[in-house]
């Protein structure tokens, strides 16, 4: 898979979602079931290889600012949530993590 269909799959997946993003892991969930396996699998590589991308300190740092402390299981879901908010959100904040002050996110 290459990176395009991944972050095109992440935008739908994020087009169907309340505007918290509380149902999006749902949303991805149907996304990916109406998919091929082997796509399924591809999309997972991907997804891995972002969030081992996003483990750095500079990171970390920005996600204990907004929350208020950050462990490494809330760091891990910090990451995943930078990766469902879209390919622009996700490559600014890998260039400069004090992008994410600048999201209009609502609680969660």
């Amino acid at each position: 898979m290459d990176p395009a269909r991944f972050w095109e799959l992440i935008d739908r997946s994020r087009a169907a979602t309340t505007p918290t993003l509380s149902d999006q892991p749902a949303q991805l969930r149907k996304v990916l079931e109406a998919l091929p396996p082997p796509e399924i699998v591809a999309f997972d590589r991907l997804w891995q290889k972002l969030m081992t991308r996003a483990y750095h300190w500079d990171l970390w740092a920005a996600a204990y600012i907004m929350n208020g402390g950050c462990g490494d299981d809330s760091f891990m879901d910090f990451r995943a949530t930078l990766i469902s908010l879209g390919h622009e959100v996700f490559e600014a904040a890998m260039e400069d993590p004090e992008s994410l002050a600048d999201l209009d996110l609502d609680d969660g």
